[in-house]
């Protein structure tokens, strides 16, 4: 990337992993890499080749066998997706309807979703219907989201959109680690072009950035480094 700044201190440091797959097969193997502050590490490989189980280790949603994983200077291996997240991890999924969001929800509880139990949304057992309103008006705003309304169920949206929508609630609040996986998967040239501005943006910022992609060219825009998974 032509424009990479220089990178900071590790924030994500992953060692000697191995993942076993769905098939009880070793899917991740010895793996050993890490990611410095402000950096894009591109992971490039064919399906099959244990991408998919690295992002589930990384985010929680998957045991690892063996070895070692910090974020940020925590011990994370086999931690929860919602103790990986408190540390300021973000996750754009490769399948944003089945992981990515609660498609019969609205967008506004889309956009809550990692955050509903925190202020100011929160008002005991409560939610606090205003805050999560004027929340949803200024994300879609600020991320495009063509949407009639906060109050229109997610399924309603083109794939654009509901990548644009995970996008506002995984990265508004400055994370320092994006996991990216197939971030620009089925998406038109422009709604493409507009994710991989927001990574980069998010950089800029100071986020590292695990990018998971079978699109070389996308590896090659964005990546400060890539690493290729056999």
């Amino acid at each position: 990337r032509e424009d990479a700044a220089t990178p900071g201190k590790p924030v994500l440091e992953v060692s000697d992993l191995c993942v076993i797959g769905d098939r009880g097969h070793l899917a991740v193997q010895d793996v050993t890499f890490d990611i410095k502050a402000g950096e894009i590490l591109g992971i490039a490989g064919v399906a099959g080749n244990g991408q998919r189980e690295l992002v589930e280790v990384l985010t929680g949603l998957r045991k690892a066998n063996s070895g070692a994983i910090r974020m940020l200077g925590h011990d994370v291996i086999n931690a929860s997706s919602r103790e990986i997240s408190s540390l300021g991890v973000a996750y754009i999924p490769e399948d944003r309807l089945a992981i990515g969001v609660v498609s019969e929800m609205s967008v506004s509880e889309n956009l809550i979703l990692r955050k509903y139990w925190n202020s100011p949304f929160s008002k005991g057992v409560f939610l606090d219907e205003k805050a999560v309103e004027n929340y949803s008006k200024e994300m879609i705003s600020d991320y495009d989201i063509m949407t009639p309304s906060g109050s229109t169920p997610v399924r309603k949206l083109s794939g654009g959109n509901i990548q644009r929508l995970i996008l506002a609630r995984e990265t508004s609040g400055d994370p320092k680690l994006i996991i990216a996986s197939h971030p620009t998967s089925g998406l038109d040239v422009k709604a493409a072009d507009e994710i991989r501005g927001r990574l980069l943006k998010a950089t800029g910022k100071g986020a590292s950035v695990l990018l998971n992609s079978e699109d070389l060219d996308e590896i090659f825009e964005l990546g400060d480094r890539i690493a290729v998974m056999t």
